[in-house]
């Protein structure tokens, strides 16, 4: 697009984009400011006739003078801008129902040019969002007896409009227009009553009217509006009311009347036959439609041969992915998506009437998506994460009475109900098909660490940062039950746990008959809480895929530190694991993630994690030492990742304690670790054991950023943890707080991991850590950022040797610091004598010391933060490029 100013623009679509915005603008984003404003200074006339009768009414604007102002708005005169906005704003608060039909019909009339279409229906659009429903005070309004005319005349134009984004903008006008009043819903129980006591006369459900207007305009027209582009839209606008329930204290509704004759005359003759068509545009908007009719409700119309035809439709829309994998276009990636999201419906909603063979094919097209090797299109992630969320929902319906549990179990296992060996055989296939591939290290987390770091990180976030992102996801997403802001792999891994945790069938002691467990002659609480259940066929599974892998590489050699010395500070020194280089990076990179999930899902069924031999063995031989020393960043970051999950769900032992210290020890020496600088090791292309030479110095720091987040994890959640660092252990306390402090001292700059780990430090052990060595502490973290404070408010900082101290560092210091002043005041004095003084002196300078060093963090985070002076004349460097371009 044209910047504004420039001369010789002859692009209508240029125009009304440079009106408002600059000349990268998308034309839309321009139109949706540029055309919401409605004028209040007109009185209401009577009002309009439908589409069709248009011209007829007396107070419908002109179509010439209409279009001229729909021409000017675009244009760069700001005179005739301003009087073509006060036509329109006139013309909508003397007859808004005349306007909207008028702005309608140039809208879905190919003769006018896209940009002139585009204007009208954004003018629609936004003239029925302000005063449709909740009318203007004194201006633009809809009289109620004249609401339906807009309705049909947005139907009209939706099967007239050619294809484009105006034709977008008509399917929203016409929401808009069936929606549901406001004087509807104005008292919930005014409107449960319409939409339930009456069901056999779909004319009192306010949801109805436009789904009726869609039956009658297809018994008028029949196979003419079929055929036309905007019938799946108006039937998914006249079915999207329905995918709710409204009582919320009926667990089962019946359908509303308006939806059964929509399914009976529209859904299920001429929807349901288009969700198996090979167009995927075509295929998509279809299976859309049917997963609002059946969301919330099964019609009678759809049971029976039209649910068994849907299903059939699901499989084949996943069997081109299948075939061409990566492949496979944009719209079969979203039309697979639409179709898993139906097969999720279906099976939540109604697996009851599901018999075996459709949960086969269910699982069948889940399985044919979530197998696609991953690839770096957004729409295929969406997709493989919604077959992963479809697999649960079959996990799900284990859970129902029989025959539903039966069928879904079969569906799963390939009709393993009773053979327990040949389910878990059945499991594992699935994993090994669908959930390893995308738990391996991929070409998106190599991309991700070199050119996002930050999205790496927010990706493999652990601990607070990992809830408060899925938090933030939760409340960005569409609630519509989709996968928006979910990796394909955290919902491999998430079927994964919910795998693990599905009993199936069988219920407790599904465990393979041929394994013979051994006695349990430990006491009840004397390891854990009691005696564990038996393995599911999934655990067991998941177990297997597990070990296999780890039967591939060589056995590691364990380094032991002594508990007492290790109270006394003593810590293991780590080399590389030797399974990173004969698993490979990215195979070793998955162990952690399957690793990590079952772990997790043992933990909460009640199972023995850490408390296993085998997985504390696993902690020392792999987790602690790739941690510390693997080659591959990925792998240092997963098994950090891994160690926080595991210690944080491990039950309270009289061995967990000192594993606890053995994994904080090694997440310190991952951020203590130096990585090599990028290009000083030489890689072969077929080998991806050695150092990545791609990572650069801001990749490194968000793989120790996630190490001290999993630190953190674990002294704040783990069972263990106050007993790992507590009064016994004053020795281990006061080596790693001495190690952290150094890293402080050393860099301020790069100190952000170290100090939010000695934070958390200081949280763990208050008990035993003196108000003496709390107040040292807190006075040498003052001392190194002292030569990176401004002397004075306004002042640039000072450089040192080290580059200016960024913001993030200042801001863990005082927290830091916060931290060891709440342990001073924390710590209990003994009864000795003198011991109260000395304790108050160390309380006093801990708090002095940390009132200096936040006086000292304002003056820096206001030279740190841009003024709002250099932030104007920035824009206004900006405003003169642009004039100049």
């Amino acid at each position: 697009h044209p910047t504004p100013g420039r001369r010789g623009a002859s692009s209508t679509a240029a125009r009304l984009t440079a009106r408002i915005h600059s000349w990268d603008t998308p034309i839309s984003m321009a139109l949706a400011d540029a055309t919401n404003v409605v004028a209040t200074d007109a009185p209401i006339a009577t009002a309009t006739k439908t589409m069709s009768q248009a011209s007829d009414v007396p107070n419908a604007p002109n179509a010439e003078k209409l279009v001229a102002a729909l021409d000017d708005v675009a244009s760069f005169d700001a005179a005739k801008r301003d009087a073509a906005a006060a036509k329109l704003d006139a013309a909508s608060a003397k007859d808004a129902p005349g306007l909207c039909i008028a702005l309608l019909r140039v809208a879905s009339d190919d003769e006018h040019g896209s940009a002139r279409r585009l204007a009208a229906g954004t003018f629609a659009r936004n003239l029925l969002r302000k005063a449709f429903w909740t009318p203007e005070k004194d201006g633009a309004s809809f009289p109620d007896a004249y609401r339906a005319a807009v309705r049909v005349a947005a139907l009209d134009a939706l099967c007239a409009a050619p294809d484009g984004p105006s034709r977008a903008l008509i399917a929203e006008c016409l929401r808009l227009a069936g929606a549901v009043p406001a004087s509807a819903i104005g008292s919930s129980h005014t409107f449960i009553r319409q939409t339930s006591s009456s069901p056999e006369d779909p004319s009192e459900d306010p949801r109805a009217d436009l789904a009726l207007d869609v039956c009658e305009r297809l018994a008028k027209h029949g196979s003419s509006f079929v055929a036309s582009p905007g019938f799946l839209l108006a039937t998914h606008a006249a079915a999207r009311p329905f995918q709710y329930f409204r009582v919320a204290a009926t667990a089962r509704e019946s359908a509303p009347a308006a939806l059964e004759t929509l399914c009976a005359n529209v859904i299920a003759p001429h929807v349901v036959p288009m969700c198996g068509v090979d167009d995927a545009r075509v295929r998509r908007a279809a299976l859309k439609v049917a997963f609002r009719a059946v969301r919330a409700y099964m019609p009678d119309a759809l049971r029976g041969e039209a649910i068994r035809s849907i299903v059939g439709s699901i499989s084949r829309s996943t069997l081109t992915l299948r075939n061409e994998g990566t492949a496979s276009s944009e719209e079969d990636w979203i039309a697979a998506k639409r179709a898993l999201r139906l097969a999720k419906a279906l099976v939540t909603r109604h697996a009851s009437m599901l018999d075996s063979s459709a949960f086969r094919s269910i699982v069948g097209a889940c399985v044919g998506v979530a197998g696609v090797e991953p690839g770096l299109e957004p729409a295929a992630d969406a997709a493989i994460a919604e077959a992963f969320a479809c697999l649960e929902s079959v996990l799900s319906a284990t859970r129902e009475p029989k025959p539903t549990r039966d069928a879904a179990w079969a569906g799963l296992t390939d009709d393993a109900r009773d053979d327990a060996r040949k389910a878990v055989s059945a499991l594992k296939d699935i994993i090994l098909e669908c959930v390893v591939p995308h738990a391996n290290l991929s070409a998106r987390d190599e991309d991700r660490l070199t050119e996002d770091p930050e999205e790496y990180a927010r990706v493999n976030a652990v601990g607070d940062v990992a809830i408060a992102d899925a938090i933030e996801e939760a409340l960005a997403g569409d609630g519509g039950g989709s996968s928006c802001g979910i990796t394909a792999r955290g919902a491999a891994l998430e079927f994964a746990q919910a795998l693990v945790e599905t009993e199936g069938p069988a219920g407790n002691g599904a465990e393979p008959p041929a394994k013979k467990r051994k006695k349990d002659t430990k006491k009840d609480g004397e390891d854990g809480e009691g005696k564990a259940p038996p393995p599911t066929p999934g655990e067991s599974a998941l177990k297997d895929v597990v070990d296999a892998i780890l039967a591939e590489a060589p056995k590691e050699k364990i380094e032991k530190v002594g508990k007492s010395a290790a109270a006394a500070g003593a810590v293991a020194a780590y080399a590389a694991p030797v399974a990173e280089a004969a698993l490979g990076a990215s195979k070793y990179f998955g162990l952690f993630q399957l690793a990590a999930a079952l772990a997790s899902a043992q933990a909460r069924r009640g199972s023995a994690a850490v408390k296993d031999s085998a997985m504390r063995q696993f902690c020392q031989r792999h987790a602690f030492p790739a941690a510390a020393a693997a080659h591959s960043p990925h792998v240092a970051a997963a098994a950090a990742k891994f160690i926080a999950d595991a210690l944080v769900v491990a039950p309270r032992t009289n061995s967990s304690a000192p594993l606890v210290r053995e994994g904080v020890a090694a997440l310190i020496a991952a951020i203590e670790r130096e990585w090599d600088e990028p290009n000083h090791v030489v890689v072969d292309d077929d080998d991806d054991n050695g150092e990545d030479p791609s990572v650069d110095e801001e990749g490194v720091a968000v793989v120790k950023d996630i190490a001290s987040w999993a630190a953190k994890s674990v002294l704040e959640d783990a069972p263990a943890a106050s007993e790992a660092f507590g009064t016994l252990a004053v020795g281990a306390v006061d080596a790693s707080c001495e190690r952290l402090l150094a890293l402080v001292e050393a860099s301020p700059a790069h100190s952000t991991p170290a100090l939010r780990l000695l934070g958390a430090m200081a949280g763990v052990a208050s008990g035993a850590m003196t108000p003496t060595a709390a107040a040292g502490r807190v006075e040498r973290i003052v001392a190194a950022f002292a030569p990176f404070a401004p002397s004075n408010p306004g002042d640039d900082c000072v450089h040192g040797d080290d580059r200016d101290v960024p913001l993030d560092a200042w801001e863990a210091s005082v927290d830091a610091c916060a931290a060891l002043v709440e342990a001073a005041t924390a710590w209990d004095a003994p009864g000795e004598e003198g011991a109260s003084d000395e304790a108050r002196e160390g309380e006093t300078a801990a708090a002095a010391a940390a009132v200096v060093h936040v006086a000292a963090y304002w003056r820096a985070a206001e030279s740190l933060e841009p003024s709002e002076d250099d932030d104007d004349e920035d824009d206004d460097e900006d405003d003169e490029d642009d004039t100049a371009g």
